[in-house]
């Protein structure tokens, strides 16, 4: 039986091998997103590849795939699918031995291959690719560079003399950075490369989502040559952070934006990376990092991002954007609770003043608004401080009550140097500096203090 599986495939491998003709994308709304066809003349006409997706998903045949349309790789942005039904299959990819694999050709030599689909359904899918349509080369960060786009079949670098702002603008959508292009350059700042030069006028509206979709001229533009190379510099994917209370909008867990989609910020942080992921939020270089575990699967992710401090954008960073394959498994939300995501806390959380209101609830001035102290890490000799910093020589009583709706926001605890008169001597220990950032994890208890003159 098994002898007869094999001389199966083996008969079938080689009727496909001498009878593709050719491969083709089919277009779902993007030159660069399609299912994958096959042209193998008397046994179908251009229809679609299916494959085993346990044993070449995203594997190094989708990015000779891409590369054998003249674009970059493949993209991390998951495929734009067809919608309704899908045509019958024409060829089955079950794995590759992708190694040896040169160029999309290699398909009928080095993968395992049958005419139609198999019997079983299981992890079977169709050949869906989006395909990187441009990149960025030789620039000083990853959102600047020559211009080398993929255009009708090839990947070239573009001519300054026929590529406006709106180009620009489009290249930078194609890309995933919505937001547009911050800085054209003309005069082949980043080099000519080695990719032929596209000579032909680009005229865009500055809404399409890929340099393809534009007007492109009949002819070549005179004077195109390796002096005259364009440069693109994108605005990077924006940043927002999802507060729990309303009151503190400069806390929260942060995500961000690429596409037309969000993303996670999972795993650990430094201090310095934190700071600088507040600035650029537009809080100063202040903060610092906590733990969230919200409950839900993950899909697009960034992981341990880093960042040195000089960077203005995320992308700029260490940390690439990933995408979580096995939905259907469980293993995504598994995944989710598995990492902690980064809670970012921009604030530098100076002490500016210590009261006590007339129920004797000890509450701190933190910028610029009044908050009870948590009764965690809260001590006598911080007691003692707190009363000789606010007028008076001792203190008689603590006591910690549950916090209701009439009571100002916890925001954390207070923590004094012994034998101290100065508020300069203590800080504030934030709460989520070590509980879990959430609403069940906050802290509940606040300190109510007994001072005597």
């Amino acid at each position: 039986m098994i002898f007869v599986c094999i001389l199966y495939l083996v008969l079938v491998k080689s009727v496909l091998s001498g009878n593709i003709t050719g491969y083709g994308l089919s277009q779902h709304g993007l030159p660069n997103n399609g299912l994958l066809e096959v042209n193998i003349p008397g046994s179908c006409n251009w229809g679609p590849v299916r494959y085993i997706s346990r044993y070449n998903w995203r594997d190094p045949l989708d990015n000779l795939i891409c590369q054998h349309f003249g674009y970059v790789n493949e993209s991390i942005v998951q495929p734009t699918t067809k919608q309704g039904s899908y045509p019958e299959v024409c060829m089955t990819i079950i794995r590759c031995t992708t190694e040896a694999m040169k160029s999309i050709h290699d398909i009928s030599d080095q993968c395992e291959i049958m005419y139609g689909s198999p019997t079983s359904d299981y992890d079977n899918l169709y050949k869906e690719i989006k395909c990187i349509p441009a990149q960025l080369v030789d620039g000083v960060t990853p959102l600047q560079g020559r211009v080398e786009a993929g255009l009708f079949g090839k990947l070239q670098s573009n001519c300054s003399l026929g590529f406006d702002s709106r180009a620009a603008n489009v290249t930078c959508a194609s890309l995933g950075y919505r937001r547009g292009a911050t800085q054209q350059w003309q005069n082949s700042n980043f080099g000519a490369g080695f990719k032929p030069i596209y000579k032909r006028n680009i005229t865009c509206s500055g809404d399409e989502l890929s340099l393809e979709l534009c007007n492109h001229s009949n002819t070549d533009i005179p004077g195109c040559d390796g002096d005259n190379v364009v440069g693109v510099e994108c605005q990077g994917d924006m940043m927002k952070l999802e507060p729990l209370f309303e009151s503190r909008p400069y806390e929260g867990v942060l995500k961000g934006y690429h596409d037309d989609f969000r993303y996670d910020i999972i795993g650990s942080v430094s201090n310095s990376t934190a700071k600088t992921l507040c600035a650029m939020l537009g809080h100063r270089f202040v903060g610092f990092a906590g733990l969230a575990i919200p409950n839900k699967n993950l899909y697009y992710y960034k992981m341990d991002v880093s960042c040195s401090g000089p960077e203005k954008s995320i992308n700029e960073c260490k940390g690439d954007l990933q995408f979580c394959v096995t939905q259907r498994y469980g293993h995504c939300r598994r995944m989710y609770n598995m990492h902690s995501h980064v809670a970012l806390f921009c604030s530098d959380y100076e002490l500016q003043g210590l009261s006590l209101d007339l129920d004797g609830v000890l509450r701190m001035t933190v910028n610029s608004k009044q908050w009870a102290v948590c009764k965690d890490h809260f001590t006598q000799h911080t007691a003692k401080t707190a009363c000789r910093i606010m007028g008076y020589t001792a203190h008689t009583l603590i006591t910690t009550h549950t916090a209701g709706a009439n009571y100002t926001e916890i925001l954390g605890s207070l923590i004094c140097r012994e034998n101290s008169a100065s508020l300069a001597d203590c800080h504030l220990k934030h709460q989520f500096s070590y509980r879990p950032y959430r609403v069940d994890a906050a802290c509940t208890n606040y300190v109510k203090l007994k001072c005597t003159s």
